[in-house]
């Protein structure tokens, strides 16, 4: 049986939901601010119990397809365990070059900024832009610095179309919204 792209992010989202994780990264960003977020494939999930969460959208994944093609695998990013719940391709054989990764589900952080958005729990936005910055300033996440420009301008872009302006205390990590009309020109 063939399932659509819409009936697993459907899946992830109802799984999400039920074990109350939040989700984070592109696909937060892209719920929060719409047309202005990029495209995304794969979820990034907040979980207070990672690796259970992951075999939960796993085991429903199967069920959905009717036989075992999705699995998990947990690796190591940085200090935290990820927990990645990916389809084994069309040759249904993990582990293989065609194999699509779906979800990463890491632990919870701490002070996590959370809003939801029909009944799903998302990061905050301003929460967004604070990591954005912070890995600009992280020589050990290079590879991400583009990306992260690219959504720093894009957050800007909504926010200012919403009648905000971004400004980011380097000291502290964190990002205050300004009202474009509270701002006096001379």
């Amino acid at each position: 049986m063939r399932i659509k792209h819409s009936q697993v992010v459907n899946k992830i989202l109802k799984n999400t939901k039920k074990d109350k994780n939040v989700i984070y990264g592109a696909q937060s960003i892209k719920k929060q601010i719409g047309k202005w977020g990029r495209p995304t494939f794969d979820f990034d999930i907040m979980s207070k119990s990672a690796k259970k969460s992951a075999e939960n959208i796993e085991k429903d994944l199967d069920k959905l397809k009717g036989k075992n093609v999705f699995y998990t695998k947990n690796w190591r990013a940085g200090r935290r365990h990820v927990n990645s719940v990916y389809w084994s391709g069309k040759d249904e054989i993990p582990n293989t070059k065609d194999d699509l990764q779906l979800a990463d589900v890491t632990s919870l952080l701490p002070k996590t900024k959370k809003i939801q958005i029909e009944g799903v729990t998302y990061r905050q936005l301003v929460q967004e832009l604070e990591y954005k910055f912070s890995t600009l300033k992280d020589v050990k996440k290079k590879r991400r610095w583009e990306k992260d420009r690219r959504d720093i301008i894009r957050i800007r872009k909504y926010f200012r179309n919403l009648g905000y302006n971004i400004e980011y205390n380097e000291k502290t990590g964190k990002v205050k919204l300004v009202s474009l009309n509270s701002l006096k020109f001379m």
